[in-house]
């Protein structure tokens, strides 16, 4: 495996990604989809795309304290955060569609301070709502 293909293995990356998604759902006006927690990603596979890279595999996603259903997930990573060890990032677009238990979610790389100053997307919220049935937009 290549150094740009590094993240695919970063366990510490996919578990952050879990608490960091997990958090947003928790937190989401949409109440419905605050019964949706994250117990783990298992990334099995990685394609180069124009915009960096997608991972795919299986997420474990509950639904309550008991109940918990394998998911394929697809995670667009940009290139900017492949290879790198210090991946700060935030989450910019999220799909979660229980009836195919699918969930695709795009990752962009967080702007340092010197981005921020008058940019206003550095504004915008971690993840944009959009709304489209039966996904979930978040």
């Amino acid at each position: 495996m290549n150094a740009r293909h590094a993240i695919f293995q970063d366990r510490e990356f996919w578990s952050h990604l879990e608490f960091t998604l997990t958090g947003w759902l928790a937190d989401h006006e949409e109440k419905d989809l605050r019964r949706f927690w994250i117990d783990g990603f298992i990334p099995e596979g990685i394609k180069d795309t124009k915009y960096g890279a997608d991972v795919e595999g299986k997420a474990w996603v509950g639904t309550s304290a008991r109940e918990q259903s394998a998911y394929r997930f697809v995670a667009s990573i940009p290139q900017s955060l492949l290879a790198r060890t210090n991946r700060e990032y935030r989450l910019s677009e999220v799909h979660l569609n229980p009836e195919n238990r699918q969930i695709e979610f795009t990752i962009e790389k967080k702007a340092n301070n010197a981005e921020k100053v008058g940019a206003a997307t550095a504004r915008s919220p971690l993840v944009r709502a959009t709304s489209a049935a039966p996904t979930h937009h978040l």
